[in-house]
């Protein structure tokens, strides 16, 4: 008898060491990274939607500035790698500033299939996005198109003007949001695709007010 549990000890032990070693055996790749050091960098980024000329999309002193006008238009930088989430969960790690404070105005993080940089992307796209409103909120939504989906989860956001990280992970099957160290929100999202592309942008900002992308990194573990 006593043999049988010292074999059974020492199974669970080599069980234990192989769960670990395939942990340590895991491998972070870095996919993307931006620290908006000098100027937009066009084989990283598309700027769309600053249709107004007082909109901006623009590097400035170290960070991506987004700057509305009269509010009520979206606005913001797609980048090109398409990411590939059957490789490995996709960790979009985002450090921001917000400062707008309009009704409804928004910061947002999406996940989204479809290359959209000419088209309005809530109108036409499948996606995960990750809503930072000016009301205190965060959102995190799952959308089909003109507004055909969902609110997975909502979350406490932060007072205008403290910068915080933001970290968006996506598998095939679940999502996660951590900010500042803490997770906020996670489940199932039940995305119909496993390609996507990244998309950040604002809403609704008006003039003065303006919000600071500091830092974009994507890493997948493999």
């Amino acid at each position: 008898m006593k043999r049988i549990k010292l074999l059974v000890s020492v199974f669970a032990a080599l069980a234990l060491v192989g769960a670990f070693a395939l942990a340590a055996g895991a491998e972070t790749v870095v996919l993307f990274e931006d620290d908006f050091d000098g100027y937009l960098l066009k084989d990283h980024w598309v700027a769309t939607g600053a249709i107004e000329p007082f909109n901006r999309v623009e590097v400035f002193d170290g960070a991506l500035e987004f700057e509305g006008s009269f509010g009520n238009e979206g606005f913001g930088v797609w980048a090109k790698p398409v990411f590939e989430l059957l490789d490995g969960p996709i960790t979009i790690e985002v450090s921001v500033t917000r400062n707008a404070s309009a009704d409804w105005q928004e910061t947002t993080i999406w996940f989204i299939h479809e290359w959209l940089p000419n088209m309005d992307p809530w109108v036409n796209g499948t996606f995960l996005r990750v809503m930072m409103l000016s009301q205190g909120r965060i959102v995190i939504q799952r959308e089909h198109g003109r507004g055909v989906g969902r609110i997975l989860a909502e979350a406490q956001g932060w007072p205008p003007g403290e910068r915080e990280d933001v970290q968006f992970t996506i598998d095939d099957e679940n999502y996660k949001v951590v900010v500042n160290g803490v997770t906020i929100a996670e489940g199932a999202h039940d995305l119909p695709f496993t390609t996507g592309y990244l998309y950040i942008a604002d809403w609704n900002s008006l003039a003065g007010d303006i919000d600071y992308i500091h830092h974009v990194r994507v890493v997948q573990e493999r």
